[in-house]
């Protein structure tokens, strides 16, 4: 139930961006989607204690647990020197996000693996849903287009959200990875669809992580052969090459070789990005190695003026807020973890 939930946010993320807060505590405002995360934790922590002898202590555990111990430190720090406000509303895309992903890590070492795949094909095929809606009331769209929502939100016109499109693209390589392994044309069918609507999505990002993922996946899967790949690949070709005959495959073309040659939007968050590290730098040589307590805001020169929202760069503030020393963490702990897929050869 609360995968579904958590699927249902997902897929209605375009729609409503910020939810409101339903209940306070403590003076600070929680949403549902802020209650859903806490009780998904609850939920992970429960499994993890019911599961307790089987988790053994490690390099990675011990990283991982500095370096929420770094972050606990910088907000222990925030509430007394920002206030508990600026705190809750800098911390929540973190806690939300840290939320969901101890949850997934949890469920796929204590669920049965066909509950796990059919809660995220059920959550992908939402998004596929929306994604169609969305496109059938706008078009395809461009990523340097807004549009104002009846809420008064600005709102980009493409079909999904980075992060929508993103957890896409990875539930259609795992799902496409299962089609080959299990011979189910589906899934194989279903992953080709999902990548494809997130493709569509328009986001320069998630093409060069799909690109990446498959080639990785190319490389290092052991399912994969020339035999099972030869399918999907001719399918996929199919489709592209009909979608490309239609007036909206050519605007989708078109768009793509004006994004691909648009700097616009990174040149200004660069700038936004080198202001931000100069000004760390300024604050000395305690605020580079520990990072400045959250809550001390993200403001910086912007295209209209000085912003304050999130640089959309997660190494920054991780930087930002833990410093040369979080980020060491961080770093550590992805290598670890790519090192031990890697390895493993079969970890899709």
């Amino acid at each position: 139930v609360p995968g579904v939930a958590l699927g249902f946010l997902v897929g209605y993320d375009w729609e409503r961006p910020a939810w409101p807060s339903v209940v306070g505590v403590g003076g600070i405002g929680l949403s549902i989607l802020d209650l859903l995360c806490l009780l998904v934790t609850g939920i992970a922590l429960v499994r993890i204690g019911t599961n307790l002898e089987s988790i053994r202590v490690s390099l990675l555990l011990a990283l991982i647990m500095a370096f929420t111990a770094a972050f606990a430190l910088s907000i222990a720090v925030g509430v007394t020197s920002n206030g508990k406000a600026a705190v809750a509303a800098e911390t929540r895309p973190w806690f939300q996000l840290a939320a969901v992903f101890f949850w997934v890590i949890v469920l796929f070492q204590t669920a049965p693996k066909s509950l796990v795949r059919n809660l995220l094909m059920a959550i992908s095929w939402g998004l596929v849903f929306f994604a169609l809606t969305h496109m059938a009331a706008r078009g395809l769209g461009r990523a340097d287009e807004i549009f104002v929502g009846s809420d008064g939100i600005d709102r980009s016109t493409r079909i999904l959200r980075s992060g929508q499109a993103m957890f896409l693209a990875c539930c259609g390589i795992a799902a496409l990875d299962y089609g080959m392994v299990a011979r189910r044309l589906a899934s194989t069918a279903a992953g080709v669809t999902f990548i494809s609507i997130a493709l569509l999505s328009q986001n320069r990002s998630v093409w060069i992580a799909v690109c990446a993922a498959l080639a990785c996946y190319a490389l290092v899967a052991k399912s994969i052969s020339w035999e099972k790949a030869i399918l999907p690949a001719i399918v996929s070709g199919l489709l592209l090459f009909a979608f490309y005959l239609t007036d909206a495959g050519r605007s989708f073309t078109s768009n793509i070789a004006g994004q691909l040659n648009n700097r616009s939007t990174y040149d200004d968050r660069r700038i936004g990005w080198d202001y931000l590290i100069a000004k760390s730098r300024d604050g000395g040589l305690l605020r580079i190695i520990f990072g400045q307590p959250v809550g001390s805001g993200w403001a910086r020169p912007g295209d209209v003026g000085t912003v304050g929202y999130q640089p959309h760069n997660w190494y920054l503030t991780v930087y930002l807020r833990t410093g040369v020393a979080g980020l060491a963490i961080l770093a550590l702990v992805i290598l670890i973890i790519a090192g031990v897929l890697i390895a493993r050869r079969d970890a899709l």
